[in-house]
């Protein structure tokens, strides 16, 4: 009477990156080799496996496989074969599929962050990650807008295809607003349309001193050429 497995639930996208995993929390420790031999998704998904004792059973996954990757608005369903057992060698009996859908193209992380208030002005880089590989044809000057104007050119990974970054031409002025649009326009490679429109804002920090010397109010300072 193994109890159907899935009490623990499917996590959802870690906050910067496109990992995803299905917790499988059994109700005694089971045989892992039967478990992992007897599981199947559909449509055919590449994940790897780690084992919390042998109870506890992760199927981590990821869009940025090159096959068989996680797929976006895409409905799943993970079943169990009849020869999965305990380690008792008792088998599930209720071998009910587990059915979840995946989400939607979506940025999750940026830098700066929204409405950073402190953004370096020397810094010159706007860095985007979305959760899936983007189609690099639909990143465009229209697809992605930033105001007031920041002369400068979008650049993309070679090896992180779901990562983005506008780099100014110039360093950015102190105490400037910034406004960043992202329309639904931009795709995935999959052909799947970001879920949102997105609007991001960060100010670059004021003009002040960062550091001088001699420091404020320090005292015994050495006279010149004494070092």
């Amino acid at each position: 009477n193994v109890v159907v497995p899935n009490s623990f639930g499917i996590s959802g996208f870690d906050p910067g990156k496109t990992g995803f995993f299905i917790c499988l929390d059994f109700s005694k420790p089971m045989n892992t080799q039967s478990v992992e031999k007897g599981i199947k998704i559909e449509p055919v998904l590449k994940y790897s496996v780690q084992w919390i004792s042998n109870r506890r059973l992760l199927l981590k996954t990821d869009t940025l496989y090159l096959v068989n990757p996680l797929l976006l608005n895409t409905d799943y369903k993970i079943q169990f074969g009849e020869d999965i057992c305990a380690i008792d060698g008792k088998k599930m009996i209720n071998r009910t599929h587990i059915e979840f859908r995946t989400g939607g193209f979506n940025i999750v992380d940026s830098k700066p962050k929204n409405n950073t208030i402190d953004y370096h002005p020397m810094k010159k880089t706007i860095e985007i990650f979305f959760n899936s590989p983007v189609d690099k044809s639909t990143v465009t000057d229209n697809s992605f807008v930033i105001t007031p104007v920041l002369p400068g050119k979008i650049i993309f990974s070679d090896e992180k295809s779901n990562y983005v970054t506008y780099t100014a031409n110039k360093c950015l002025p102190t105490s400037t607003q910034y406004d960043l649009f992202f329309k639904k326009d931009i795709k995935c490679v999959q052909g799947v349309n970001l879920s949102e429109e997105y609007n991001f804002v960060f100010f670059t920090a004021p003009l002040k001193v960062n550091d001088t010397w001699p420091k404020n109010n320090e005292k015994n300072i050495s006279k010149a050429g004494d070092y």
